[in-house]
């Protein structure tokens, strides 16, 4: 699809081809150029569709690589480099994710998205664990994931412990029936390795869980068919980490 999303996951693998510009394929003097979040937060939006993501950088008439294609490159390789687990060799889950912001499906629509909120979330899973990312960094260290809900019908669990990974320390949450409620602190990354006059700011967390059907020793099927293969029964632990999407903001 060229430059251009899904609304919703795919039976069959797809890929969006887009640039990192919105007004040009190729090198052009005065191009406007997409901010790194921007075009990670529509990854992790493609991954979760079971899509992939071609990204199109433009070299000039010398064959070098503009500074600004290098900027956007470098801190999506960072990314990566600390979130990549929730994104290579992921499949679907059983629904891409949940949040008030929509994705426009079709062709040339990759500009015509409203920015993500810290209510929008995208799933992903890779052996047994379930990965959810938070779209935008809450301003009040707390998040309301409405697809963990003790008794939804698509998650259908039990939460026992979250750990915020980055510092291993636990957070304190509420599984009620509608909805998983988590609040963390914020611990900041150094910016010594970050590009002056900027802050990079990304919480992990992992949610311990066990799925309610287990407790039945029934093997359940339906996981199984939707990215949990295997799931015996008995109290079969699974995990569940949750990302945050990273902001790069300008350090005061």
């Amino acid at each position: 699809i060229e430059r251009g999303q899904m609304e919703l996951i795919q039976p069959d693998f797809w890929q969006c081809d887009t640039s990192v510009a919105n007004n040009s394929w190729c090198y052009t003097v005065n191009n406007e150029y997409k901010k790194p979040q921007d075009i990670i937060c529509d990854l992790v939006d493609i991954v979760s569709k079971n899509g992939a993501l071609l990204l199109n950088i433009g070299p000039k008439a010398d064959g070098s690589i503009p500074e600004e294609d290098r900027h956007i490159l470098i801190e999506i390789g960072r990314w990566l480099a600390q979130n990549g687990e929730g994104i290579y060799g992921t499949c679907p889950f059983k629904q891409f994710g949940e949040g008030p912001t929509k994705v426009k499906g079709g062709y040339f629509s990759d500009t015509e998205r409203s920015a993500f909120t810290s209510e929008d979330f995208r799933f992903t899973y890779k052996d047994g664990f379930l990965y959810v990312f938070v779209m935008k960094r809450p301003e009040n260290k707390t998040v309301r994931i409405q697809s963990l809900g003790r008794r939804d019908p698509i998650f259908n669990a039990l939460v026992e412990r979250i750990e915020v990974l980055e510092n291993h320390s636990f957070a304190s949450f509420s599984q009620t029936e509608e909805a998983l409620e988590v609040s963390f602190e914020c611990e900041k990354s150094p910016v010594s390795a970050l590009p002056e006059g900027f802050l990079y700011l990304s919480i992990i967390l992992a949610v311990d869980f066990c799925f309610i059907s287990c407790y039945t020793g029934n093997r359940c099927k339906t996981h199984q068919n939707q990215g949990l293969k295997g799931l015996p029964g008995g109290h079969r632990r699974k995990m569940c980490r949750v990302f945050e999407t990273f902001q790069l903001v300008k350090q005061n």
